[in-house]
């Protein structure tokens, strides 16, 4: 299965850019646009241990890859909160990486290459056996950049993580995030997650709830539906971080860079000027040079102890990173297998009451 055949919600252009956007801000950022207030927020933010795997570009202007991590630390939380946002059971220590993405950024051109890897993704882990790629960041994020650059090939410039903390503290400082839902979502035992259809189209998530709506996987295609769920919240979030409302609103600015101090780290070479400029590429990206897909693998493997896992397809992964590394479309490679990104279909009309 080396072509991704999964789709993100969206077409519009504005919207790609506030997904766009959304990944670099609100998953690694969390609360950019209040930096400016302190002074002390990249020292804060910046972690001086995970230099380690993390190479400086030759010159501003050329090609970069930057990993962006959504953590699953429990740090933040009791353990009644854990039980009780479906965010881990009592007890569970370390963290691990539930959400894994490379950004490949030409500046020059102004493409953007962007792979997601599935958590379960089986693979050998730097300086250990074969695991889930999720399980090394539970060996620090040195240990993460270091299986993530002998999976792929390719050199890591910049380092961002945030954790579920800080992703519910996010919300909760903009005072809740709007998002524009068409079916309702049955319970899940697992998050706790519920919309009934009388909430529909606009629902409002306060940042428990919009917690257990990124994590939840009762979907009929799993991990992947999450993976579309963090996309269209993402745009959502971002667009409530860069409304009026937000930016006109000095309580509301004074609350983000708290929480970035607190659930942000990233690598020692990456400051406040770099994300910015990363955000800012992002956000005046075209369409047309925008490309998505998610890591290929082969299919399902059950492990001698019951686990169930994705095998990678090397053969696909090889063509696919090597494409990056040269810095050309990994659909314009020659070769076997042929990469298709993934496709955007048109977008669907949405209700009155989610149009802008």
């Amino acid at each position: 299965m080396s072509d991704s055949k999964h789709s993100y919600p969206y077409k519009k252009r504005h919207v790609w850019r506030w997904v766009l956007g959304g990944i670099a801000l609100v998953l690694f950022a969390v609360g950019g646009y209040g930096w400016w207030l302190y002074n002390d927020t990249e020292e804060a933010i910046q972690d001086p241990s995970i230099p380690e795997g993390v190479v400086v570009a030759k010159k501003p202007g050329d090609p970069y890859n930057a990993l962006l991590v959504g953590s699953d630390s429990r740090s933040g939380f009791t353990a009644e909160e854990q039980l009780d946002l479906g965010a881990g059971t009592e007890g569970v220590t370390g963290q691990r990486a539930d959400t894994l993405i490379i950004a490949h950024i030409d500046p020059e051109s102004g493409r953007v290459t962007m792979v997601q890897f599935p958590r379960d993704l089986y693979v050998k882990i730097h300086g250990g056996p074969k695991d889930r790629i999720n399980i090394a960041l539970d060996g620090g994020s040195t240990k993460l950049i270091r299986t993530v650059k002998e999976l792929t090939g390719l050199e890591i410039h910049h380092y961002a993580m945030v954790n579920i903390a800080g992703f519910r503290d996010l919300v909760d400082a903009v005072d809740g995030v709007d998002l524009c839902l068409t079916e309702p979502i049955p319970f899940d035992d697992a998050t706790g997650i519920e919309v009934t259809a009388d909430e529909l189209p606009l629902v409002h998530f306060d940042g428990d709830r919009a917690l257990r709506f990124v994590r939840s996987r009762n979907f009929p295609n799993g991990d992947l539906g999450r993976i579309q769920n963090q996309q269209k919240f993402l745009a959502a979030a971002l667009d409530k971080l860069t409304s009026a409302s937000t930016l006109l609103n000095p309580a509301k600015l004074l609350r983000l860079p708290g929480v970035a101090t607190k659930n942000v780290s990233v690598d020692a070479n990456t400051g406040i000027p770099q994300l910015r400029a990363l955000a800012g590429q992002l956000q005046s990206f075209d369409p047309k040079r925008f490309e998505a897909y998610t890591a290929p693998i082969k299919g399902p493997l059950t492990l001698p102890d019951g686990r169930q896992v994705l095998r990678p397809d090397r053969r696909a992964m090889e063509k696919m990173f090597g494409a990056i590394a040269r810095n050309i479309s990994p659909a314009d490679a020659k070769g076997k297998p042929k990469l298709k990104p993934i496709p955007i279909p048109e977008p669907k009309e949405q209700p009155a009451a989610c149009r802008t």
